[in-house]
């Protein structure tokens, strides 16, 4: 039988979300993740991910501007009216935070080099985890974000993360049978890459442990244009508008950075023309769009995964013309 247990965070509007309660497994320690994203002083965008401990500390890192990635340290109070951070890159204190967490708006001042400056960030998301023990055949955990206010996104992680890594437990389970105890393992869990006020691009990394030498890893993505409550997935074939032409100028363009890469199976002949199935897993950002290839896909195990980054100006008159004016539009206001 199965044992699920998931991290429940619940969220009120009239609480302080570090007070929020959740159900970890027992031998795991008891942490919350929250994701903000707004600005300091209208103009500098942010996106906080803050890691709640139970002992009033506060770990986690700071992307402004989609660019420099930071790392931030801190405390709070139980009332959630006093929350000091700190700011670090590369070890060095570049920046002071303080401020207060009424519902799901963080607001206060931000010090750094220039001065003091207001910001004002919102609660989107948090990272729910999901421990699912298939005793003595499997254990799992997964760890994947819930959104806020948009049902859209939620529906379309539970459908393609959630339910089908559920369904790969079912099989194992239904394969080897209760009494089997191979030590399977699956772990799933995510980043996001770029969040902006009209799109949001996640990674998701899974690893599995089936049996064999070693085990394996790949890629999964989602990436959606947005609004307050509604989001719309973006596939590789919408955004290049399924033309044959878009199709031919990525495989060649992509190809070529792989052999410069050294992917086995590009430089061997094994690989010689990629389709969008074969580009399914990418992600969106500022300036352009990532392809990221899994193991076994374009190269061998031991060489691991391949990334092969493309601007927006490069294929702007392949793009669907309502997504590039989305995107583009984010980027020239950033």
């Amino acid at each position: 039988m199965h044992k699920k247990k998931m991290l429940l965070i619940i969220v009120s509007t009239l609480i302080f979300p570090f007070l929020l309660f959740g159900q970890i497994r027992e031998e795991a320690e008891r942490i919350h993740e929250l994701f903000l994203h707004g600005s300091i002083n209208e103009t500098d965008e942010v996106l906080l991910h803050l890691i709640i401990k139970e002992t009033h500390t506060i770990t986690g890192s700071c992307i402004r501007n989609s660019e420099t990635k930071t790392d931030i340290r801190g405390t709070f109070n139980d009332g959630g009216e006093d929350i000091q951070l700190t700011e670090f890159s590369n070890g060095t204190l570049v920046g002071k935070i303080r401020g207060q967490l009424f519902g799901t708006h963080f607001s206060g001042t931000w010090t750094l080099e220039t001065g003091e400056a207001p910001f004002d960030l919102t609660l989107f998301s948090v990272a729910v985890i999901k421990d699912t023990n298939i005793s003595p055949v499997l254990n799992t955990t997964a760890r994947y974000p819930y959104f806020f206010d948009n049902a859209d996104i939620n529906n379309e992680i539970q459908k393609q993360i959630v339910d089908d890594t559920e369904m790969c437990y079912d099989d194992i389970d239904l394969m080897y049978g209760p009494d089997y105890n191979p030590g399977f393992t699956i772990q799933s869990d995510f980043r996001f890459v770029c969040v902006r006020e009209n799109f949001v691009s996640i990674e998701f990394l899974y690893y599995a442990y089936t049996g064999g030498a070693h085990g394996n890893w790949q890629y999964q993505t989602l990436n959606f244009l947005r609004d307050k409550t509604r989001a719309q997935l973006i596939t590789v074939e919408q955004l290049f508008r399924n033309d044959s032409a878009a199709e031919a100028y990525l495989s060649a363009t992509i190809l070529s950075d792989l052999a410069e890469q050294e992917a086995f199976f590009v430089t061997d002949g094994m690989v010689t023309e990629l389709t969008f199935s074969d580009l399914q897993a990418f992600t969106l950002s500022k300036t352009g769009i990532t392809f990221l290839f899994s193991p076994y896909q374009v190269g061998s195990f031991a060489q691991g995964g391949f990334e092969v980054f493309i601007p927006y100006t490069d294929v702007e008159e392949y793009m669907d013309p309502e997504i590039a004016a989305i995107v583009h539009r984010e980027e020239q206001e950033a």
